[in-house]
């Protein structure tokens, strides 16, 4: 309950072996905040249910015509895996067309531990959500001995990552193929494929493309910091809010508007930023407007 008070987090995920988490997912939703349960398929059905989503740890290994096992874990194929308690089922959804988000991030992970909460929110209401992911977060820790190598990491968040763009209802999600940096200092900032490595013009260039093209009313990130300094993660915050204020701009990239496409300024950049000192809440923050 420390974190739930503590304002720094905007959702919850909670991994249910044969414990019955029922109070505590309900507790936590009392509070206003996301859950995503995840089981095997005999969890505890008062559980699932009390959860804004649940995944079937069956269904993350599960390829069609096979059965589960860790030999199955491939980028490719990954079978719908969210069940929808009867809540959101019954729940009326408020319609809400033509409204685009477009979310910019660096990892695997990083559209849901900091902006799951609020992506899901929105995509439940008829929000067009696209997310760019610009790295496979090859150099990300790996908490389970046995569970991935470091050869095999970047696969498997790819893995994740599809199940993450269901359960989050993101309609679109666009993987760019740069390589985690690490953390500052890490042989890793060295690779010749690193994020932090690639031209800034490059990057800037092709999430300006993505505003004109998709034009989202709002784009969310990082805020400059990278919410805990991660190089990648202040990368694509700076890249992204250089593009945000360029898309309108017919003099850059002007190439990009020979086939009929249109210079396009959204309306609102949002950051995903730790709260103030003594703030109750946590998530998106609004940085910059312009008409």
């Amino acid at each position: 309950m420390d974190l739930l008070h503590a304002g720094t987090v905007g959702g919850f995920c909670i991994v249910s072996s044969d414990s019955d988490y029922t109070r505590l997912a309900i507790r936590i939703r009392e509070e206003g905040m996301f859950v995503m349960g995840v089981g095997r398929s005999n969890t505890i059905k008062s559980f699932a249910h009390a959860c804004n989503i649940f995944v079937h740890t069956e269904d993350l290994l599960a390829q069609s015509g096979h059965k589960a096992n860790r030999n199955d874990l491939t980028p490719h194929g990954v079978p719908p895996v969210v069940s929808e308690c009867e809540e959101m089922k019954s729940e009326s959804k408020v319609a809400m067309p033509e409204h685009r988000l477009l979310a910019c991030f660096a990892h695997p992970d990083d559209e849901a531990f900091p902006v799951g909460g609020a992506l899901a929110a929105h995509t439940r209401r008829g929000v067009d959500v696209r997310l760019i992911t610009t790295t496979l977060g090859e150099e990300g820790e790996i908490r389970q001995e046995g569970s991935a190598t470091r050869e095999t990491l970047g696969n498997i968040r790819e893995v994740e990552l599809s199940c993450a763009v269901r359960a989050l209802r993101l309609n679109s999600n666009d993987v760019w193929g740069y390589r985690d940096s690490g953390m500052q200092g890490w042989e890793a900032n060295d690779h010749p494929r690193a994020f932090i490595k690639a031209s800034t013009d490059e990057v800037v260039e092709r999430l300006v493309l993505e505003m004109r093209t998709f034009r989202p009313q709002v784009v969310l990130s990082f805020g400059p910091d990278g919410l805990y300094g991660h190089p990648d993660h202040i990368a694509i915050s700076n890249h992204a809010t250089t593009a945000f204020h360029l898309a309108a701009d017919p003099a850059a990239f002007p190439q990009q508007l020979s086939g009929g496409l249109e210079p396009y300024q959204p309306l609102r950049l949002f950051y995903s930023v730790r709260p103030a000192r003594g703030s109750a809440a946590s998530g998106p923050r609004p940085c910059a407007a312009r008409a």
